[in-house]
C-alpha cells in the first residue's frame, strides 16, 4: 500500500489536510472529505492520505488541469479519477437541490 505505516489519521487530520487555501482545491476536496470520507475502506483512506500529502502544484495538475499522470502508479490515477468523479457527483447533486 501507499503509507508504509499504514496509520489512518484522524478525521481532523484529514479534513484540515484537504482545506488547501485554493479555490479549485477545495471545490474538490472539501466536498470529498464531507460526504464520502466516512464510507470508504481503510485501503482507501491510505491511499487518500497519500493523495493529501502530494504539493499543491501536483493537485492542481492532476485534479484541475488534468495534466500528465505517467509519473504516477496505476492505483494513485485510479484514485484521482475516483476523487473527480464523486466529487462531481456531489456537486451535481446540490447544483439539483439549490433549484
Amino acid at each position: 500500500m501507499m503509507n508504509d505505516a499504514k496509520i489512518i489519521w484522524p478525521d481532523n487530520v484529514v479534513k484540515w489536510r484537504s482545506r488547501r487555501g485554493i479555490l479549485e482545491l477545495d471545490y474538490l476536496l472539501m466536498p470529498f472529505f464531507s460526504q464520502c470520507y466516512g464510507e470508504i475502506s481503510n485501503d482507501q483512506k491510505l491511499i487518500h492520505q497519500w493523495l493529501l500529502s502530494q504539493t499543491d502544484t501536483d493537485l492542481q495538475n492532476w485534479l484541475v488541469r488534468r495534466q500528465s499522470m505517467d509519473c504516477l502508479s496505476i492505483e494513485q490515477r485510479a484514485w484521482i479519477d475516483y476523487v473527480l468523479t464523486h466529487a462531481q457527483m456531489i456537486h451535481s447533486t446540490m447544483s439539483i437541490h439549490s433549484k
